[in-house]
């Protein structure tokens, strides 16, 4: 009798089916429900288009492939969770990724344990995305759902803590074990500054050389997370022979506040065009090719924040600070290639000619900097485009500062206005849409002039392509983008991830008249066009191949630019 039954359970799996479904039919539904026994499965598994599988499963060393219906929680191991179809539970991948596409959705959690979470076309996870670690799968023990479900997939010893790595609460000076439990929550794993510096951890300029620094502690790193956090970095630029630090504290007002205050103290190098070029990617221009693209300014004092967060992608607040500014002087030329090629001088361009000979530069304006600074920014997960199909960026400041210039004999004050859009949607599984649009302007105290490191410029890589690096300045800025993306997703079996774009770009930098105030002139009357085509073999998000015409201009030859980190 034991063995017929052994014999039957194998024909269930074994068997073709439709000679191994009679016995599981659902007769009140038109589709085939299959009942897996047991519930753990070794190798790849597929729940085939118009299937249902009842109860949840287990798939380890392979790959599981939802295209029809799960009604219950999964858990796969060493393989990846590609979902087309349906689950009605959380969704947990170990050493390996999940992949929603198509019309794929997930009623519950996507996580990622040593692995990323990756939503693609009109998929939808109606809970969180999370990409995590052991150590981050540890430190949640039992506390949420989907770590739960590790333990009941018997996977018990990934989540059970090691000894040596148990927490001491002798040394969790902020809080004890009740307070542990109540304020686990995202906004205490997210502080608006820690001890990274912004330039990167390991850097390449010409006014530094070979940077290297970057975090070397923190109390929620090191001791776990709490409501409290003091930080510290530290850098060293070899050429310049430069010391750089960053020490500070971050609070929430309250355990369960999303209001957070804070203070930093600070030696580092600064730059404002971070906006249109990612500084690692201007690293790597620069110790290939000698190319420098931004401007850098030394900044060194401290700064006090207060930032209210009530939900997770808004976020709104103000700063003040205290410091002073110093020019930096390029250090070397060294480069690996492009060795006939010097680096330009680390000046802000004031006057632009066709003719490098003839265009004028200055130095930044050194002094004293006392500013506050009031921002607000909603994020809808632009910069995960990729895992959701669609998002947004909308960032404002404002800024009042009062600047003692060594130029200027004595003190003055400015404002400076900045709103930026960033954009993008999936219209389907093989094309994309992106828009950006960003504004600024600035106004001085009359008979005074904005420190050259704060006005505003335009042109070249990044920004309005086609004209030269910096080519248009002034106290007003302008610039809209508009970018067609084709491909990126599969979208035929010899290209892969290749992306085609077409953008659009127009824009300005100009100065306002005498009497224009801070929300006058934000947009230019004769701004200035180009347009382009962009390949790039890696969906568009890394290494892209740009040629460029500028269509005001007819004396102004093709461009093309390089780019090694895509940001839209």
């Amino acid at each position: 009798m034991k063995r017929a039954l052994i014999l039957g359970a194998a024909l269930v799996i074994v068997l073709p089916r439709a000679a191994a479904a009679a016995p599981v039919i659902d007769t009140d539904a038109d589709r085939v429900a299959l009942r897996q026994e047991p519930r753990k499965v070794n190798g790849d598994y597929r729940v085939a288009r118009d299937d249902i599988f009842r109860g949840d499963l287990v798939v380890e060393g392979g790959h599981l492939t939802v295209d029809g219906e799960i009604r219950g929680w999964v858990v796969v191991k060493d393989g990846d969770a590609v979902v087309r179809g349906t689950i009605e539970g959380d969704v947990v991948v170990i050493y390996g990724n999940v992949r929603v596409l198509g019309d794929g959705l997930i009623q519950g959690n996507a996580v990622s344990i040593n692995g990323e979470v990756e939503i693609r076309d009109a998929g939808v996870v109606t809970g969180s995305n999370i990409s995590t670690t052991l150590s981050g799968l540890r430190r949640q023990g039992s506390d949420v759902s989907w770590a739960r479900i590790v333990r009941r997939a018997g996977y018990d010893e990934l989540v059970r803590t090691p000894p040596d790595e148990r927490r001491d609460w002798s040394r969790d000076w902020d809080r004890d074990r009740r307070d542990w439990y109540r304020t686990r929550r995202w906004s205490s794993f997210d502080f608006l500054y820690d001890g990274n510096f912004p330039l990167g951890a390991f850097t390449y300029n010409r006014v530094d050389g070979i940077t290297a620094q970057g975090q070397i502690f923190n109390s929620m790193r090191d001791w776990g997370p709490a409501a409290t956090s003091f930080y510290g970095g530290l850098g060293y630029g070899f050429s310049s022979r430069r010391v750089y630090y960053r020490i500070g504290l971050n609070r929430y007002w309250l355990p369960r506040s999303p209001i957070e205050i804070g203070g930093l103290a600070y030696r580092q190098l600064e730059t404002e065009d971070d906006w249109y070029l990612y500084p690692n990617e201007n690293d790597l221009f620069a110790l290939f090719a000698r190319y420098d693209f931004q401007d850098y300014y030394l900044t060194d004092g401290w700064l006090a924040y207060l930032r209210f967060r009530p939900i997770r992608e808004l976020q709104l607040g103000a700063r003040y600070s205290q410091e002073s500014e110093e020019a930096v002087e390029k250090v070397t030329d060294w480069g690996i290639f492009n060795r006939d090629r010097l680096f330009r001088a680390n000046e802000w361009v004031t006057t632009w000619d066709d003719d490098p000979a003839l265009r004028s530069y200055d130095p930044a304006d050194e002094g004293d900097l006392h500013r506050f600074v009031y921002f607000l920014s909603y994020d809808l997960g632009f910069r995960a485009f990729r895992t959701r199909g669609v998002g947004l960026s909308l960032k404002l400041s404002l800024e009042n500062a009062e600047h003692q210039g060594l130029a200027s004999g004595g003190a003055f004050e400015y404002d400076r206005f900045l709103a930026e859009f960033r954009g993008r949607v999936s219209l389907s599984r093989m094309d994309h849409l992106a828009i950006r649009v960003r504004a600024a302007s600035a106004e001085v105290e009359d008979g005074f002039t904005i420190p050259v490191q704060h006005r505003y410029y335009l042109g070249g890589i990044g920004t309005l392509r086609g004209y030269g690096l910096k080519e248009f300045t002034g106290d007003r800025l302008f610039l809209g983008t508009v970018e067609y993306i084709l491909g990126g997703d599969d979208w035929t079996p010899f290209f892969d991830d290749w992306a085609l774009s077409f953008f659009f770009d127009y824009g300005l930098a100009w100065t306002a008249a005498a009497d224009a105030g801070l929300y006058d002139e934000l947009y230019p009357e004769d701004g200035l066009r180009s347009a382009g085509v962009g390949l790039s073999p890696f969906g568009n998000e890394f290494m892209k191949f740009e040629v460029v015409k500028p269509l005001d201009d007819d004396e102004k030859d093709v461009h093309y630019y390089l780019r090694l980190m895509v940001e839209f």
